[in-house]
C-alpha cells in the first residue's frame, strides 16, 4: 500500500513538467508572473551554462581615466552617470535600458577620487576642539600651505603659530556681557580674555590644498576660536565649509561630463526599485 509521502513523489515528475511548461508559457506572454507549488525551487542553471546570459556585475576605481574607459567600452543603450556631491561619488548605472526597454541595473561602474593627505587632516583639526599645541602641530606640520592674517592685516605663520603657542588666560571681574573675537563672558561676570605675550594672535588661518586627487587646488579660509576652561582649547572652523563642498560637487560633474562625453551625466544618485 502506497503512503502519501510515496504517491506524492511519483507525482512530481509530473507536476515539474507542468511548472515548466507555465514558466514558459508566461515568459512568452510576458506577464513575468506564475503561480507555482510552495514545495518547487526554481534552480538558476547559468553557472553551468558556458556563458553568462548577460554583462553584470559592480567595477570601483579611483581612477577617473580608468572609470571613463570602462564606462565606454561597457555602456548599453540608456546608460547614464549620476553624480553624488556630497559624497564625491559618480555611479554610471551601464544597462539602465530606456523606459520602452528597461535594463536590470545591475552593471555598474563607480569612481570615486581620493581625498589628499592635506585635505583629510584639515578636515581632522576643523572637526571639533583642539588643546592650543595640536593646533599649532599642526600648523607647523602644513606650514607651507597656510597662511595667517590679523584684522585684515597677513602676519608671518611662524610667529603666529608661536603665538598659539604661547597663549595664556586671565581671569577678569567685570560686570557686563560682552562677546568678542577670542574673548568670552561668563554669566558669574568673570571674563576669560586670552593673550600671547606680545605675539600677536591670528584670527584666520588660510588653508591651501588640493582636497581630491586630480582636482583644482583651493584655499580653505579657517576662523580661530578659543573655548575658555582651565586650559585654553582651540577651534579651527572652516568659513562657508558647505560652500566648497557644493563647488567641489559641480567641478567633480564637470570633471565627469568631460570624461564620458557620450553618456548624460546627472547630479544626483540612483537607486533601483
Amino acid at each position: 500500500m502506497f503512503t502519501q509521502d510515496a504517491i506524492q513523489e511519483l507525482g512530481r515528475p509530473q507536476a515539474i513538467a507542468a511548472a515548466l511548461a507555465a514558466i514558459l508559457q508566461h515568459a512568452d506572454h510576458g506577464l513575468g508572473i506564475v503561480a507555482l507549488p510552495e514545495e518547487f525551487k526554481v534552480t538558476d542553471l547559468e553557472p553551468y551554462m558556458p556563458a553568462r546570459r548577460r554583462q553584470r556585475g559592480q567595477m570601483d576605481t579611483q581612477s577617473l581615466g580608468d572609470f571613463a574607459t570602462y564606462v565606454d567600452n561597457q555602456a548599453d543603450e540608456g546608460a547614464s552617470v549620476f553624480v553624488n556631491a556630497a559624497a564625491m561619488k559618480a555611479t554610471a548605472v551601464l544597462n539602465l535600458g530606456i523606459p520602452g526597454q528597461p535594463g536590470h541595473c545591475d552593471h555598474i561602474a563607480s569612481y570615486s577620487p581620493p581625498a589628499t593627505a592635506a585635505y583629510r587632516a584639515l578636515r581632522e583639526i576643523a572637526s571639533g576642539q583642539h588643546p592650543q599645541a595640536r593646533i599649532a602641530e599642526f600648523l607647523e606640520d602644513w606650514l607651507d600651505h597656510i597662511s595667517a592674517e590679523r584684522d585684515g592685516q597677513a602676519i608671518d605663520a611662524k610667529k603666529a603659530i608661536a603665538s598659539i603657542r604661547r597663549i595664556t588666560i586671565e581671569a577678569l571681574r567685570k560686570q557686563e556681557t560682552t562677546s568678542e573675537q577670542l574673548r568670552a563672558e561668563q554669566s558669574t561676570f568673570e571674563s576669560i580674555t586670552a593673550s600671547s605675550r606680545d605675539l600677536t594672535l591670528p584670527s584666520f588661518i588660510n588653508f591651501r590644498c588640493v582636497p581630491y586627487l586630480e582636482m583644482q587646488e583651493r584655499t580653505f579660509r579657517m576662523r580661530l576660536g578659543l573655548i575658555t576652561s582651565d586650559k585654553p582649547a582651540l577651534t579651527l572652523r572652516v568659513a562657508s565649509f558647505e560652500l566648497h563642498i557644493e563647488q567641489m560637487g559641480e567641478e567633480l560633474c564637470q570633471r565627469v561630463r568631460d570624461a564620458v562625453a557620450d553618456l548624460p551625466v546627472i547630479a544626483g544618485s540612483f537607486s533601483p526599485r
